[in-house]
């Protein structure tokens, strides 16, 4: 009974921790509901925030989450959608590259 319960909080804390990686890489997070977009983690700079949200509105994105994680050195999209908005994945990502690692740490637009 006891090495079960060793495991389970063994599990709880390999979980915590991996999740505690992936926040850390995180560089920001937009949440899209109704196609008005609200920045709930991290920084990015105003251009940027401005660009997504006219490829939302053009796309006609209704309802999605948008982000940028490191991988590997280098900056990816982050896209999940309700199916209605997969035309608007290839777009993102374009406006995505236009800016690079330093510009999107040194942001000014925070999450509240």
């Amino acid at each position: 009974m006891l090495s079960w319960l060793g495991l389970l909080l063994l599990g709880v804390a390999l979980l915590a921790l991996a999740r505690a990686a992936f926040l850390g890489t995180e560089l920001f997070r937009i949440r899209v509901q109704g196609g008005e977009l609200r920045l709930e983690r991290g920084r990015l700079p105003p251009p940027l925030f401005d660009e997504i949200a006219d490829v939302v509105r053009l796309q006609r994105v209704r309802s999605a989450t948008i982000g940028a994680v490191l991988s590997g050195g280098s900056v990816r999209l982050v896209f999940e959608h309700d199916g209605a908005g997969g035309s608007a994945e290839q777009p993102l990502r374009n406006v995505l590259g236009r800016f690079t690692l330093k510009q999107l740490r040194s942001g000014r637009r925070q999450a509240n």
